[in-house]
């Protein structure tokens, strides 16, 4: 089951055959904009959580799991960097697109750091009411930290960030945090992938970018097995 919502609304959408249930959406307090559009998608993934984490909750496939949508074009890594977490805070409830990377000093006295991979990536998007496709760049961040060992045993969940903003011209802003989990299917151990996805843009835009960030990403999570075959 794919659940999608735009806004207040929530619409399952059925794919296959094996429904996923449904969840309730995140708190987005923390967010440093307020979201105007949102979408929740998920997907299994018939390989056991250590391996789907490796793929999808770490930097070592970012590229490929980006190509993997119909709007990326390009993509570039940029550096690597780290961010050392404030007490009270995990990675599926803070933001780090903008958030400058600790020194060393504060790495070492950390009790717990997240790791970050930067890039930059070409989007074809529709405009004009999708008469006409422009390209944009975009600056984004991909952020998790390493699990423990007893956090793998229990299935999870894990977590990892996707955070995005286009660079000039369009003000929009994505926000997409990744939840992985173990599951079975039938006999097999397999993974759970669940996406929130929150995002804000132009007031004028807000419907077709909406509709848009919706259709993309459940496309995009429906491919996500791809990297498992």
């Amino acid at each position: 089951m794919v659940v999608e919502h735009v806004g207040p609304f929530i619409e399952p959408v059925l794919h296959g055959h094996t429904p996923l249930p449904c969840t309730t959406a995140m708190d987005t307090s923390f967010l440093p904009f307020t979201p105007t559009f949102s979408a929740e998608h998920s997907t299994i993934v018939p390989k056991p959580l250590s391996e789907v984490f490796e793929k999808l909750g770490t930097a070592s496939a970012h590229v490929e799991v980006c190509r993997l949508s119909s709007l990326c074009t390009a993509i570039n890594l940029k550096e690597k960097d780290a961010v050392a977490l404030a007490s009270g805070k995990s990675v599926e409830n803070s933001d780090f697109l903008r958030t400058p990377a600790s020194s060393p000093e504060e790495l070492k006295a950390a009790s717990r750091v997240a790791h970050r991979q930067h890039f930059n990536l070409e989007e074809t998007i529709p405009v004009a009411f999708g008469l006409i496709k422009s390209k944009v760049m975009i600056r984004g961040t991909l952020t998790w930290t390493q699990p423990e060992a007893l956090a793998l045993e229990s299935g999870g969940p894990l977590y990892a960030v996707y955070e995005s903003e286009v660079i000039g011209g369009f003000a929009i802003r994505i926000y997409r945090l990744r939840k992985m989990e173990a599951t079975e299917e039938g006999d097999s151990s397999a993974t759970k992938v669940t996406e929130f996805l929150y995002g804000v843009g132009p007031s004028y835009m807000n419907f077709l970018i909406a509709k848009e960030a919706a259709t993309k990403h459940r496309a995009h999570m429906q491919r996500l097995p791809e990297l498992f075959q």
